[in-house]
Formats: structure tokens, sequence, C-alpha cells
């Protein structure tokens, strides 16, 4: 899970990409060539790119040859499937006829009209992001319409949700599994438009958790932490990206969603499990807390007990000794807080040590300390 594809967005907000980046060595999303270079100056990924490198957010164009999907044996099938579906909306009876006025009303009406489409949740795609083919087939059948807007992309079109989030997965489904890359939506879309092999779906899966699970795994701040802050951390836990598969299982199986049938209920109701996790990462956190301060208690003790022993006896015979003392007494009483507080590489312990660590980072005391 080195490398992921961040779907349906140009680019995720600055959390969520942060976020991703602590658990991906790199992330790539979908973006016209057209619209590339100012996608990747805004400060907050240029900011990244410039400490991470260029190789850690990607790109892939979607008009290179990523909608042979629509030339798959079902894909038209399909299609047809969700339009009429969408159809059947009394929403989309309503829409339609917007865009009915739109293809003919003058610009002050049209404004109007493409508003009222944006507040039924139509939303703008970019047309590089759809099949030549199938362009002309939506906009006959009053499913999508071209619309300018100066909030999005160039050369947007604006289209009913469903069957935009139809062909933004169908898109993602196919630049996976020719970059093999595993996507990861950043909005709640139904996975069983994904089909894949038994090992891909695992995969999938834990993909999904990650994303669906930021709030709980990442806390708030992270957005906002001083880059280099940022950076430092993500290379201490680099061993999270090594080992993010085996993690992420490990808490999926402690959370009892672990199977295909039990995941699908996580995805449709999501509060309840999180909230489970939530509990368990914050008794994680404050096991983890209480280990490091009574670890480095033991330690003080341990160096100072050393150090008065090695003044009673004096000498470089007395210094020795005390030292060895000092280290004995640490590494016996550190033994015991092991036992007690196991460092343990299980998931929900992993990432409560990243998430009390960007906690402690993002630390601000009320009143600043001078700095001389």
């Amino acid at each position: 899970m080195n490398h992921s594809l961040i779907y349906p967005s140009y680019m995720p907000d600055a959390k969520n990409l942060r976020a991703s980046l602590l658990f991906y060595k790199k992330i790539s999303t979908i973006i016209p060539q057209e619209d590339s270079q100012s996608v990747h100056e805004k400060p907050y990924v240029s900011e990244l790119i410039n400490h991470l490198g260029r190789s850690s957010i990607g790109r892939f164009d979607p008009a290179f040859y990523y909608h042979e999907w629509y030339r798959e044996k079902n894909a038209e099938k399909e299609i047809n499937f969700i339009i009429n579906k969408a159809k059947k909306d009394l929403a989309y009876k309503l829409s339609s006829e917007l865009v009915r006025q739109i293809s003919s009303g003058n610009l002050a009406g049209k404004i109007n009209q493409i508003k009222a489409l944006e507040d039924y949740g139509w939303r703008y795609l970019s047309m590089q992001k759809i099949p030549e083919d199938l362009i002309e087939i939506i906009i006959d059948k009053y499913i999508a319409v071209r619309a300018q807007s100066y909030q999005y992309e160039q050369s947007p079109i604006l289209i009913h949700p469903e069957i935009a989030k139809f062909i933004l997965v169908r898109l993602a489904k196919m630049v996976s599994e020719t970059e093999n890359v595993t996507p990861v939506s950043t909005e709640k879309i139904t996975s069983g438009y994904f089909i894949y092999e038994a090992n891909i779906q695992n995969q999938q899966r834990r993909a999904n958790f990650i994303q669906l699970s930021l709030d709980v795994l990442v806390p708030d701040g992270i957005e906002s932490m001083d880059i280099l802050r940022y950076c430092d951390i993500r290379d201490e836990y680099c061993d999270v990206r090594e080992n993010l598969g085996n993690l992420v299982n490990d808490i999926m199986v402690d959370i009892n969603i672990d199977d295909e049938r039990s995941f699908r209920r996580f995805e449709e109701n999501t509060s309840d499990v999180l909230a489970e996790l939530h509990r368990k990462m914050e008794r994680a956190v404050r096991n983890s807390s209480m280990r490091n301060t009574l670890a480095m208690t033991v330690d003080i003790t341990a160096n100072t007990a050393g150090s008065a022993l090695g003044a009673y006896l004096g000498g470089v015979g007395g210094a020795a000794l005390g030292a060895g003392l000092g280290a004995l007494v640490s590494k016996s009483v550190s033994g015991s807080l092991e036992r007690r507080f196991p460092v343990s590489n299980r998931g929900i312990e992993r990432f409560a040590s990243l998430q009390s660590r960007i906690r402690s980072a993002n630390y601000k005391p009320s009143i600043p300390y001078p700095y001389y």
C-alpha cells in the first residue's frame, strides 16, 4: 500500500492530504494536463512537494487511455441502468426541465437555472474525465449539460450526481488496475461499483477503512502544523507506511469488520464502529502517555541514584559502578513497565502513538516561555 489514488477531487483538502501522506509513500490524483499546474501550485500542496519531493504527489491524466472502461462488455448496460434509476427520482424530473431551459434560454436565465441544478446536488465534472462517446449520450438524455463555471476546472460539465459518481468510480477503477495503485475515495462512494478479486477486495477494504477513519486516526490540527514538525513525524513513523496493511488488518479484526459483509455494514453506518475505535484509541493514547511518563521518571531516578553512589565511593571505579547501577536499575524497572504496558506493534497502539505524537507537536503553552 505504498501508492494510493485519491479521488474524486483534483486534490484532497490540507488535512486529508497530509493524513494520507502519513500512511502512503506517494499519493496521486486524476487531473487533466491543462489544470495540473494550478492545482500543484496551491500553497498547501506546493509546500509538501518542496519538502517531501516531487515524487510524493503525482497525477494521472484522464485523457491518457483510461476511458477504455466504457468499451468493456457490460459498461453500456451499467450506465443505462444508472440513468434509468436516476430518471425515477422526482428531482430528476425537475432538473431535466431545467436542463432543457438552459439549452435554449438567455445567459441571465441560465445562471439562475444552473444555480438551481447545483442546489439539486448536480456537480461539475471535468470533460476529460468522461469518455467522449458518453458525453453526447448523457447530454441528449438531459442527464448533463455544458455549463461554464469559474469556480471549477476548465471545460466542466454539470452532471446528475449519481451519473457523476458512477463515472468517477469507473475511471478510478480503470486507473487503479492500469497503474497498480489502490483507489481511495474522499467521499462516501458505494464500493459495490468495484469488482475485484478477493485479495484486491481486502486491499480496497483497508484503504476505505483508513479514509473513513481519518478523523479518529489523525487528530485535528495536522493541517496547520509547522511543515518541519510534520516531516519529522512522518519520518519517525515510516514503519506505519511499511507495515500499513498488517496494522490496519489488526484494527479491523479488533473492531469486528474483517469480512466483506461486516465491512459493508460499517460503510453504511460508520458512527457506532468509529465510536468504538475512538474509545480504544483514547485508552491506548492514555496508556502510551503513562508508559512514556513512567519510563522517563525511572531514567531520572536511576541516574540520580547511580550518581549518588558514585559520589559516595569516589574515584573512577566509583563513577563506573554508579553508572552501571543506574543503567541496571533503569533496565530492570523499565522491563517491569514493558510487562505492564507492553510496547506493541498492534494497530490500535501504533496509531495511538502516532496520534499522541501529533497532539504533542501541536501543543502550544498558553503563556509562551521566554527564549532567553
